[in-house]
């Protein structure tokens, strides 16, 4: 059955062009028996498919753009909290919260709805920043030894104060001394 998907994707790229509706359509019919099947890494490159053909279909107001958009970030922060796709050298909260920004910057001031969608959008980046937050946090420490220098330098850490002449060192004073 995938393989008819992929095939119907390849004779409409064909019949139609690279890019058309068919496409997405196809696609999200082509996700639901993925899901079925659990072929993560497939679903994860199909939601880039729909994604890269609805901004080549589509202007950046456009509600089929903004759901193409949305659903693509949103199965990044899926995917990532749930463990599907592998952790390492993953990027799935990088590009969620790359999208979830555009959206939220490119949305026309003058719309209706501005604030209400401005938040759902910035709320969004949110979670997928509070979701690599519980990702790091769930980490040994052992995991950020190799982020320390093996030369054997230490570095020391100083308080800064922000003025407006910027930056100044935090002066400490020892009392009863």
């Amino acid at each position: 059955a995938a393989q008819a998907y992929q095939d119907r994707l390849q004779a409409l790229r064909i019949q139609l062009g690279l890019f058309s509706e068919a496409q997405l359509a196809t696609l999200a019919n082509y996700n639901e028996l993925l899901f079925q099947l659990r072929d993560w890494e497939q679903i994860d490159s199909n939601f880039h498919l729909s994604y890269y053909v609805a901004s080549k279909l589509y202007d950046r107001q456009d509600p089929r753009y903004i759901e193409s958009a949305t659903q693509l970030a949103s199965w990044k922060i899926k995917a990532f909290e749930s463990g599907v796709l592998s952790a390492d050298n993953d990027n799935s909260i990088q590009e969620a919260t790359r999208i979830y920004q555009e959206l939220a910057e490119q949305l026309p001031q003058d719309d209706n709805d501005y604030y209400e969608k401005r938040a759902d959008y910035l709320t969004a980046k949110g979670l997928a920043h509070f979701q690599a937050a519980k990702y790091f946090a769930d980490l040994p420490a052992e995991y950020f030894q190799a982020f320390v220098s093996s030369a054997g330098g230490q570095q020391q850490c100083y308080s800064l104060v922000m003025s407006a002449d910027g930056a100044q060192p935090a002066r400490i004073t020892k009392r009863g001394v």
